[in-house]
């Protein structure tokens, strides 16, 4: 009877069984004066089944219907409030660029004023504790500009090491989940003031899309992360850090020029914080067929999104 009943009261097969055997009682009842044969009365039960298997065939069909439209609809909603929320969060960073480029500006006037007027007194200075003091300030200066100006980058660069300790931990916990995501957000938004362990809102983490923001608190609740999901995270966070590496060296250049034309060591007020090639942070990508001895032992490399460490064979 397996193939012939469904699994449950509402599948078609079912309904028309139960047709037919209701046909059949009913088919099979004595009538007076009128004697009723077998085929009269499986044909009466035969024509029940049918007209109740179309009847449930054609309710599943309109369920099926349903559900789709359903589902399209929730998919078109959930795509569109993905859109909103992204583009939520370009104007945001957009803003935030903007922003850092007028502070940066501003910090870069004022810098040179000072110097400008820490070099006269240098120049006017009788002895040289005096000069070397001078000089100290304009460098304490410089690098006060460096400092402020690399904060987002060392921000980046700390939430994506997150994301790379995670997904390099065996260990796939929820623990594990949340400071994969915790490390995302703090990716792409190195000024959100969310803390890790604590739930994310819009205000506490204003550049962080609505749906992250839906994974790290779910993820908060215990529910884990797929391989797929946690490879995207890896992904998408890998291609935001290495969009701040460009703005980070235009900093150092900026820097290092400012030193050079007022006499200071810019040895003593850069420090490169731009991770190396073939570091953790910035992974070689590779073809899967690439020869693998042409790297150094401990060098990282990512094949097919997949992040990998040079090992000794």
């Amino acid at each position: 009877m397996r193939g012939l009943l469904g699994s449950d009261f509402q599948d078609p097969r079912t309904q028309g069984i139960m047709g037919l055997a209701s046909g059949l009682l009913a088919g099979g009842a004595p009538q007076v004066g009128k004697p009723v044969s077998f085929g009269s009365a499986f044909s009466t039960g035969l024509d029940k089944g049918m007209e109740e298997f179309t009847k449930a065939q054609k309710r599943k069909e309109e369920l099926e219907r349903l559900q789709k439209e359903y589902d399209y609809r929730a998919s078109r909603d959930a795509l569109a409030d993905t859109r909103y929320s992204n583009e939520l969060t370009y104007d945001r960073s957009r803003d935030a660029i903007s922003d850092d480029f007028k502070n940066r500006e501003l910090s870069l006037t004022q810098t040179r004023l000072d110097l400008q007027k820490l070099t006269q007194d240098r120049a006017l200075a009788k002895t040289n504790a005096e000069k070397k003091q001078k000089e100290m300030e304009s460098e304490l200066k410089v690098r006060k500009l460096y400092t402020d100006g690399s904060k987002d980058f060392l921000e980046a660069r700390t939430g994506f090491q997150k994301v790379t300790n995670a997904v390099l931990n065996p260990e796939k916990s929820a623990a594990n989940d949340i400071a994969l995501i915790f490390g995302f957000m703090k990716t792409i938004d190195p000024r959100s003031v969310v803390r890790e362990g604590e739930f994310a809102t819009a205000q506490n983490a204003t550049g962080v899309p609505s749906r992250v923001m839906n994974a790290y608190n779910m993820a908060l609740k215990g529910t884990r992360l797929n391989d797929t999901q946690r490879g995207e995270f890896y992904d998408a966070a890998l291609k935001q850090f290495k969009g701040y590496s460009p703005r980070q060296q235009e900093l150092v250049d900026d820097i290092s020029n400012l030193s050079t034309a007022y006499g200071l060591n810019s040895a003593n007020i850069i420090k490169n914080y731009l991770p190396e090639s073939g570091s953790v942070l910035n992974p070689i990508v590779i073809e899967p067929n690439a020869d693998l001895d042409q790297f150094d032992v401990g060098t990282y490399v990512l094949v097919n999104g997949q992040l990998n460490i040079i090992e000794d064979n």
